[in-house]
């Protein structure tokens, strides 16, 4: 899974041995911390394709033919500074001015959530657009086992993920990015979606790093604990 997730998320260039800087020990746990709240999102994109897909048994006849991409920056920006780490990983939404998009939910960090925004790209089955965005927004259980991971395991349910902008395109086949896939014969077109993820503080604040605690201020300026 881990893998995969990676893969599809295009994370790949960013921890390469030879290219990612080590700059010290803060830094580090920073950059981890960030990739780790990427890893959850993510992590429910795909759990959200299996269920979608749950039955297929080819790509020919899957709902959810192909993940784009995942992303944590803006499509558009495609400065020097939006090429490195700090600027491509998740990060939190402390003012609307950190948003992807204009958020009608008005939510960015305060004393009790955390916000991230992120970006997902898919190719879908026409008929599943509608599907897939509420199985992407619906609740969805996982285990914990404690954070040292050695507890008997609990069942609880998540629902974190609320989708702020939406849009809709064709494909064409022939193209470079997909003439050498195969999508079937369905009606598939690009869904591209800006998404709000709300981390409530209280089911992860202790294993948050004091270093990025400080790190979430409000728009007053003032630092949220």
């Amino acid at each position: 899974m881990l893998a995969t997730v990676l893969q599809i998320a295009n994370w790949r260039h960013i921890w390469v041995v030879d290219e990612y800087e080590y700059v010290g020990a803060n830094q580090a746990v920073e950059d981890c911390w960030y990739w780790q709240l990427g890893y959850w999102i993510t992590e429910d994109i795909i759990n959200t394709v299996g269920v979608m897909d749950s039955g297929s048994s080819s790509v020919l006849t899957s709902p959810v033919k192909r993940v784009m991409s995942v992303s944590f920056s803006k499509s558009n920006d495609k400065s020097e500074k939006s090429k490195k780490t700090s600027n491509i990983q998740p990060h939190y939404v402390i003012t609307r001015e950190d948003g992807l998009t204009e958020s009608y939910t008005t939510r960015i960090c305060s004393r009790d959530i955390d916000i991230v925004h992120f970006t997902v790209s898919v190719l879908v089955r026409v008929k599943a657009v509608v599907p897939f965005m509420l199985q992407l927004c619906t609740s969805r259980e996982h285990k914990f086992m404690g954070f040292s991971g050695k507890d008997s395991p609990s069942v609880f349910k998540h629902n974190q993920i609320t989708i702020l902008d939406s849009k809709m395109s064709p494909i064409i086949r022939e193209s470079k990015e997909h003439q050498l896939y195969r999508y079937g014969n369905d009606a598939v077109v690009k869904l591209d979606l800006v998404c709000e993820y709300v981390f409530n503080k209280s089911g992860y604040e202790a294993i948050k790093p004091v270093l990025t605690k400080g790190l979430t201020k409000s728009e007053t300026g003032k630092n949220i604990k």
